[in-house]
C-alpha cells in the first residue's frame, strides 16, 4: 500500500505533501514517510505502541496468516478466530 501511495503521488505530480493517516492508513503513511522525501509533514493516529515495538503492523494479536485465511475462505461462518473474522467482516464494506 505504501508503494501504491507513492505511485499516486507520482501520478498527480506531487512534489511535496502533508500526509495524515489513521489506523492502517497511519502504518501506510509511516512506511511512505520513512523513505519518500516528498512527505513534508506527517500526522498519524489510531495505532498503538506495537507500531514501534514491532516495527510496523502489530502481529501479536492476530497473525498475517489468520487474516489471509479469513479473507480467503468461501464461508466466513466457519472462521474460529474472532479477530481475523473481524477483518473479513470489514473487507466488503464500502469506505465513506
Amino acid at each position: 500500500m505504501g508503494r501504491d501511495l507513492a505511485v499516486l503521488l507520482d501520478t498527480i505530480g506531487a512534489r511535496e505533501v502533508d500526509l495524515v493517516g489513521y489506523s492502517m492508513g497511519a502504518i501506510v503513511a509511516l512506511i511512505l514517510a520513512s523513505g519518500d522525501q516528498r512527505v513534508r509533514r506527517l500526522v498519524v493516529a489510531g495505532v498503538g505502541s506495537g507500531v514501534i515495538e514491532c516495527g510496523g503492523v502489530d502481529r501479536r494479536a492476530v497473525s498475517n496468516e489468520s487474516i489471509v485465511h479469513a479473507l480467503s475462505v468461501d464461508d466466513p461462518s466457519m472462521l474460529s478466530e474472532p479477530r481475523a473474522s473481524a477483518f473479513r467482516m470489514l473487507a466488503p464494506l464500502p469506505c465513506r
